[in-house]
């Protein structure tokens, strides 16, 4: 597996496609399953401290009560395949929810084009985690249409940037470094809060990637009650913290 060098390229792609408007959107709860909960975390975390909008996450099967007519619900799984995708397009639509899915195809391309559903294809035939980028901006998109203010120009304004730190760090000796003091122990990865995509998806890509063992965490916790076991388990040296 590769890692993808596309990313704001992939992120841009989806931006350019037109996704219409809809109106009357107060809140929206958001399934997201395999590696799209990277990009699901990635930009959701900017809407949560930017945004009047309610948005929340869910990673898991159950249809909350207070899912309704008033709620938009968007489904995001890269393969369309998981195996609680039916269960939730099944639970939601029964409530009445403005449903919008986000998939290569799968089980959930066929459920979304039989019902009239919003539907949104990324490319199909990458790895998980070379869908990130057009996950990404196949959520912007949608969030912009649903009128989540601020979220598309704040997006389409870092892409240089993200470019520039792409092309300054990709393959550069700060790299080589790092993996080589990586190398031979188990990576803890922490950051805080608003980083949780990062932490996230470092984590997976040395699992999946490499193969190798390593786990990830948030700020606060760090500095709170798991310092206690960095400082005081002798088996604490067996690892070193990635701080981002």
């Amino acid at each position: 597996m590769t890692i993808p060098k596309t990313i704001p390229e992939d992120i841009e792609a989806q931006l350019s496609q037109d996704y219409g408007r809809f109106d009357g959107a107060t809140s929206i709860c958001i399934y997201n399953f395999e590696g799209s909960n990277v990009a699901a975390d990635a930009i959701s975390a900017y809407v949560y401290n930017n945004s009047k909008m309610q948005i929340h996450t869910i990673v898991d099967k159950s249809v909350p009560q207070w899912i309704g007519p008033e709620v938009d619900v968007v489904i995001m799984s890269y393969s369309g395949s998981n195996r609680y995708v039916e269960s939730i397009f099944n639970g939601v639509t029964a409530k009445g929810s403005r449903v919008h899915c986000i998939t290569s195809g799968g089980k959930l391309a066929e459920l979304c084009r039989a019902s009239g559903d919003d539907l949104h294809l990324v490319p199909e035939g990458l790895s998980t985690f070379g869908a990130t980028g057009f996950e990404m901006g196949a959520l912007v998109n949608l969030y912009d249409s649903l009128g989540v203010e601020g979220l598309k120009d704040a997006v389409k304004e870092m892409i240089p940037r993200l470019k520039k730190y792409r092309d300054e760090i990709w393959g550069s000796k700060e790299v080589w470094k790092l993996a080589m003091k990586v190398n031979g122990a188990i990576p803890v990865i922490y950051s805080s809060g608003e980083l949780r995509a990062v932490h996230k998806r470092w984590k997976f890509l040395l699992n999946s990637v490499t193969g190798k063992l390593a786990f990830s965490g948030e700020l606060p916790e760090f500095d709170h009650n798991e310092i206690v076991s960095w400082t005081e388990d002798a088996d604490a040296k067996e690892f070193i913290i990635l701080i981002i």
